[in-house]
């Protein structure tokens, strides 16, 4: 809402569709809508590039793991635990642009001539797919659309030229008989962009309401000042995709605005200067005048406040609680002494089998490892297994080769 949707909208039409935080609004249906998902939103496939590129540190290819074409990376996660992991291509995406939407080449033909499938051996086409949802879900047309947004209808050659400025466009006339008939995903991406905008007017329309609608219908949306205390939104402020990126990468150097495509190292800033989240906003402290001293923090687990009074105990994953989940404030004691956790051990769950009937399960603090077992063995995806003959089948033929070869030898000689 911040750093993403003034840029796809432009300013003008955010401000018209989404505008500033209202509060919470309990008659505003949050749900997606059919035109939202099928749609309008599906403007982002014009956005992207043919390439998959994979840079190094410092933003320029890589040395050893080279730019890809798009259906090359299709259905091949291998390439991330292979090749260098999610920081090149998060590099990629951060210093090289994304495709630039024009009404000359709208889908590029990685998506249009070599969609892979896992499902078919061929190729399939993501306009066509795009064009085929709308209508397979039985949704009014583009001038239909138009007209609930407030804008004109279009009824002739000349009406579609003051929404489509080039004339190869407009040539889709021909092709559908009337606007009327003309598919919406198609229509909305071929329109002349707003000022400052990624989209024209119609998909700018269907997609600030749905945005609007999403916030506005959110109980839980974090500007309602019933959710957080002032503090803490002033912290979720602060946030943004480059400080998401520093935090769970290796990167070292991202844009301040990770939605602009930026130079390095002009426009990018180190991940510490980046600014981020101050959880201390959300430390929970007994209310003063409480007579019980601090709770005792727990191995493997952790506590909450559910109240100035009174305090949950969770465990860790893998671990289970043991004692009393909640303690109350009685007076200047705690009703209960603190839980403790318990590693469990999965491998003797009986509900499931943790592990693959060819492994054997080994418990591990907090987890469980699978480790095969004769005749298999792990697989080069180290996902899977594959059979291989067992050693003592293995020893038995190499016994019978030797007493065969023997017997073959001393026949000879007698």
């Amino acid at each position: 809402y911040r750093d993403y949707m003034p840029k796809i909208l432009g300013k003008a039409a955010f401000d018209k569709y989404i505008g500033p935080y209202n509060g919470y609004n309990e008659k505003t249906n949050p749900s997606i809508s059919n035109i939202f998902t099928t749609a309008a939103f599906r403007f982002g496939h014009a956005t992207i590039p043919p390439m998959v590129h994979r840079l190094d540190s410092q933003y320029v290819d890589h040395p050893k793991y080279p730019s890809l074409h798009l259906n090359e990376v299709f259905f091949r996660p291998w390439r991330i635990v292979k090749q260098g992991g999610l920081d090149p291509l998060i590099r990629g995406l951060l210093g090289k642009s994304a495709k630039l939407q024009t009404q000359q080449e709208m889908i590029n033909e990685e998506l249009t001539e070599k969609l892979l499938v896992m499902s078919n051996n061929g190729s399939m086409d993501l306009a066509s797919l795009n064009l085929q949802s709308w209508r397979d879900h039985g949704l009014p047309g583009y001038n239909d659309w138009r007209e609930f947004c407030g804008l004109s209808r279009l009824a002739t050659p000349a009406d579609l030229i003051s929404a489509v400025s080039d004339q190869n466009l407009v040539r889709m006339i021909d092709l559908y008989g009337h606007p009327d008939n003309i598919d919406v995903w198609l229509g909305g991406l071929a329109e002349d962009f707003l000022p400052g905008a990624r989209t024209g007017p119609l998909f700018a329309c269907l997609i600030g309401k749905q945005m609007n609608a999403l916030r506005e219908g959110d109980r839980f949306w974090y500007e309602n000042a019933k959710i957080f205390k002032k503090s803490q939104r002033d912290e979720l402020e602060k946030h943004s995709l480059s400080c998401l990126i520093c935090d769970n990468t290796a990167l070292s150097h991202v844009p301040l605005d990770a939605f602009l495509l930026g130079n390095y190292t002009n426009n990018f800033a180190s991940c510490d200067s980046i600014p981020g989240i101050n959880m201390e906003a959300w430390k929970e402290y007994p209310k003063k005048g409480t007579a019980c001293k601090p709770p005792r923090k727990i191995e493997n687990g952790d506590y909450v406040f559910c109240s100035d009074t009174t305090i949950i105990y969770s465990c860790h994953s893998g671990y289970h609680l043991e004692g009393h989940e909640e303690i109350i404030c009685q007076g200047n004691e705690w009703s209960n002494p603190p839980p403790s956790c318990s590693d469990i051990n999965e491998c003797e769950e009986q509900s499931h089998e943790p592990c693959h009937s060819s492994a054997e399960c080994t418990n591990t603090l907090g987890g469980f490892r699978c480790l095969c077992t004769d005749p298999y063995e792990l697989a080069e995806d180290e996902r899977t297994y594959s059979g291989r003959l067992p050693r003592g089948s293995l020893m038995s033929i190499i016994l019978v080769a030797i007493l065969f070869v023997s017997w073959a030898v001393m026949c000879w000689i007698l």
